[in-house]
């Protein structure tokens, strides 16, 4: 843990990896987060990240992008982007919302999002309530 941080912003960010530290302790090693941006915009195109760590990370200010200002996002992007195992990206346009509806359009884009991780996760912790096309396990949070 970083020493910049205070105790009260490394108990806060203890709090976030409670899933995380369940499955390391049961032998998971890749343990991957999966949210989405956007989905709020009918129009598109909805955006999901896969971000997979190993182990705890103490990134201060680390948060839900929706409470973040531009400019934390961008230095957060850049230190998760150095901290992280993997990171994959998936999108789901316009044509893909109008086909399929939104919700079907950001299970899509988190599916892609997985596919594109360097390394196969060993579970998938989901931001939402539903499961994605994966044959591994995952728990939606």
């Amino acid at each position: 843990m970083s020493r910049t941080l205070t105790g009260a912003e490394q108990k806060r960010l203890r709090a976030m990896y409670v899933f995380e530290q369940i499955l390391w302790g049961e032998g998971c090693r890749y343990v991957t987060g999966i949210d989405e941006a956007g989905r709020g915009a009918l129009a598109g195109p909805v955006v999901a990240a896969a971000v997979v760590f190993s182990h705890p990370v103490m990134i201060r200010g680390l948060n839900d992008s929706k409470q973040l200002r531009p400019a934390e996002r961008n230095r957060l992007y850049s230190v998760i982007s150095v901290a992280a195992n993997g990171i994959g990206i998936g999108k789901s346009g316009p044509d893909v919302i109008d086909r399929d509806n939104i919700r079907q359009a950001t299970l899509q884009a988190m599916a892609a999002a997985v596919a594109q991780l360097p390394q196969t996760p060993d579970h998938l912790l989901i931001d939402g309530l539903d499961r994605i096309d994966w044959p591994g396990p995952q728990t939606a949070v």
